[in-house]
């Protein structure tokens, strides 16, 4: 089963624009669909938060807030305290499940159980 990065939902809440930015910052190329770019983007930043959400990434701290303040939580100083929200808000856990049949079962970031 496979399942898409913290860095993809995240890059999923913003815009084509917005990734453009992004893409034109890394200097990556710019063309096709959002999915397109935010595949570019968390191949260059290798799918860690913590790059994307920096001083050398290619958006403020107040970008990432006005993300943020869609989930009602509050502004946040630093990209560190961005990072640690975002991975939370969009986090997704993988563990063994419990039942006697083996498998595999999701714990929902909180973004997912309050969409549910």
């Amino acid at each position: 089963m496979g399942s898409k990065s913290i860095c993809s939902a995240i890059l999923e809440d913003i815009s084509r624009e917005d990734l453009k930015c992004a893409a034109d910052y890394y200097d990556l190329l710019k063309s096709g669909n959002k999915a397109d770019l935010a595949h570019r983007i968390c191949q260059h930043v290798r799918s860690d938060v913590d790059v994307l959400v920096s001083k050398d990434g290619p958006f403020t701290v107040s970008f990432w807030n006005e993300l943020l303040d869609e989930y009602d939580i509050a502004p946040c100083r630093s990209y560190q305290d961005v990072a640690v929200f975002l991975t939370a808000l969009y986090g997704v856990t993988v563990q063994p499940a419990t039942s006697r049949r083996g498998g595999w079962q999701q714990r929902y970031s909180a973004r997912e159980q309050a969409e549910a």
